[in-house]
């Protein structure tokens, strides 16, 4: 640091020292000094804030935090938190609370009252299994006959054993009738697959011909190529160049692709040069640089300062450059700003 002393006098400046006649090795050394001591005044917090004259006054306020842990604002002051018996400060530090065991009333800490049959929680108390909070005790829960409790059910304190349906506070048992079984749930029945649910009672389905089961089981739908009509399945007619659609309501047909409807008949799509199938397959589009034209596909005619747009089948004038009519003409400078 003596190497450094000429660079620590008051009023030194950084084109003073580079003009000192020392060593370029030196003249590096001190500067990192200089610039780890300039950082560190810069940087470190001061001691204790003085609180502007608008902010809270005096002492245990921090100009960047508000009041300091265990102090509260109060107008503009920092009030230091009288902490009761039983409390402790929060993490914050800006208010208290009860231990465990104890709950807050206005300025203190009460012991909590835990009733027979009951135990303490981190929110105060709740009771045990097998009994229900009734004000500040706990009752016995009334289980009827083929029922187990449940816990922390949000009010349902018990539930009827599978095969059990509830009927108000007591279980009586699920009635399933012959070719059914008991649902998932275990309180409900459910018909096997090929009956469907009749009253209370399990009815075989019957499937007609051209027929099959569906997807459930408890319903039939026709075969591909077939149409349900009443209890019935009948043969679908499709024209020449089609095919049977193999679920729908309005339609039953669909043309293949190549050729489009025609009232009950399928029609080939004729395509004009440059022009070809869309996606659907039953009509045409033209080729980019093309636009349609009646049942044709016509060269489109770019005028200068024009490009094709993202369809290609239509054009667009330039940057600078707006349509009128056929042609593109330089925009004023009012629309180009």
């Amino acid at each position: 640091m003596k190497d450094c002393a000429w660079g620590w006098e008051p009023g030194a400046t950084l084109s003073r020292l580079m003009r000192m006649r020392s060593s370029y090795p030196a003249r590096l050394y001190c500067l990192l000094l200089l610039s780890i001591a300039a950082l560190w005044v810069v940087e470190a917090p001061p001691a204790q804030a003085q609180s502007p004259s608008a902010g809270p006054s005096v002492t245990h306020f921090d100009s960047r935090y508000g009041c300091q842990y265990g102090y509260r604002q109060e107008e503009q002051t920092c009030v230091a938190i009288v902490v009761p018996s039983h409390a402790f400060l929060n993490s914050f530090g800006d208010d208290w609370a009860c231990h465990r065991g104890y709950q807050r009333t206005e300025d203190h800490c009460t012991a909590l009252v835990v009733p027979p049959h009951g135990h303490l929680t981190d929110y105060g108390w709740d009771c045990d299994r097998l009994f229900d909070r009734d004000g500040n005790t706990c009752r016995p829960i009334q289980i009827p006959q083929h029922a187990f409790p449940l816990y922390g059910s949000f009010g349902t304190t018990w539930e009827c054993d599978r095969g059990y349906a509830r009927d108000h506070q007591t279980c009586t048992a699920v009635p399933v009738p012959p070719h059914g079984f008991l649902s998932a749930s275990g309180h409900g029945w459910e018909c096997d697959r090929g009956y469907s649910k009749v009253g209370g009672s399990c009815v075989g389905l019957r499937v007609p011909t051209n027929g099959h089961l569906g997807f459930s089981g408890h319903d039939w739908d026709c075969n591909r190529g077939y149409r349900r009509t009443g209890n019935s399945c009948v043969a679908i007619q499709v024209p020449a160049h089609a095919y049977p659609l193999w679920r729908s309501e309005d339609q039953v047909w669909r043309c293949e692709r190549g050729y489009t409807r025609h009232e009950n008949s399928c029609v080939a799509v004729n395509v004009p040069a440059h022009g070809y199938l869309n996606d659907s397959g039953d009509g045409w589009k033209c080729q980019r640089g093309f636009r349609a034209a009646g049942n044709s596909c016509v060269t489109i005619a770019l005028p200068k300062n024009a490009h094709l747009d993202s369809g290609g089948n239509s054009w667009s004038c330039n940057w600078g450059f707006e349509a009128q009519g056929e042609r593109c003409v330089t925009e004023s400078l009012t629309q180009l700003r």
